[in-house]
């Protein structure tokens, strides 16, 4: 695998329209699937009460409404498969955890559980990749689109920028994939790590 990671040149999208241009391609998604590189050990959720109450400190709350949203994630994770494709994440993970890295792994836990295909890889084995630079956010949507998704140094997503080019969708969808074949399973690495940890409030 190549350690020197090229930046597509695509075309920049704001929050809103790459929000409509990710789901106009998602429900389009052939059985090649999907591909997601998660890197930022801290986002900033929108609209999520769950995160809101992690963040405030009420970590019982924030665990029931994960659990309340269980039947959601269930059927849409059955709207994925009976569309054929799957959705494979690849986590990537550094210690100490992040207090919203504790909670994201309860909430990936139950999509999981429902079919989503989730797997970690830790810090340390990626550093090769990231002598210049960390890897960025990465969404590759089946042989149609691939993004490169854009935060704020807060955490809340900005937009993305986007390529239909088959060579960077083909080059990003094999990276995630070689990625994906190292990392661990995310239910064996949760309970083994994470399972009864608490976020501790951040400084």
């Amino acid at each position: 695998m190549s350690e020197i990671l090229p930046v597509f040149p695509g075309h920049r999208l704001g929050l809103d329209d790459y929000i409509a241009d990710y789901y106009h391609y998602f429900w389009q998604t052939d059985s090649t699937g999907c591909w997601k590189l998660e890197r930022r050990q801290t986002f900033r959720e929108l609209n999520n009460p769950s995160w809101e109450a992690s963040s405030q400190g009420d970590w019982p709350c924030a665990l029931k409404l994960l659990e309340e949203g269980r039947a959601q994630v269930k059927d849409y994770q059955r709207r994925v498969l009976e569309h054929g494709f799957e959705f494979r994440r690849v986590r990537i993970v550094e210690v100490p955890f992040s207090a919203y890295l504790i909670w994201e792994l309860n909430s990936l836990l139950i999509r999981h559980e429902y079919g989503e295909r989730i797997r970690v890889v830790t810090g340390g084995a990626i550093s090769r990749f990231e002598r210049h630079a960390p890897l960025p956010e990465i969404v590759v949507l089946g042989t149609q689109v691939v993004y490169q998704v854009i935060y704020g140094s807060s955490g809340l997503a900005e937009g993305a920028m986007k390529s239909t080019d088959p060579t960077d969708i083909r080059f990003w969808a094999d990276f995630i994939e070689r990625l994906y074949g190292d990392g661990e399973e995310l239910d064996s690495y949760f309970q083994r790590e994470v399972a009864g940890l608490r976020p501790v409030e951040e400084e």
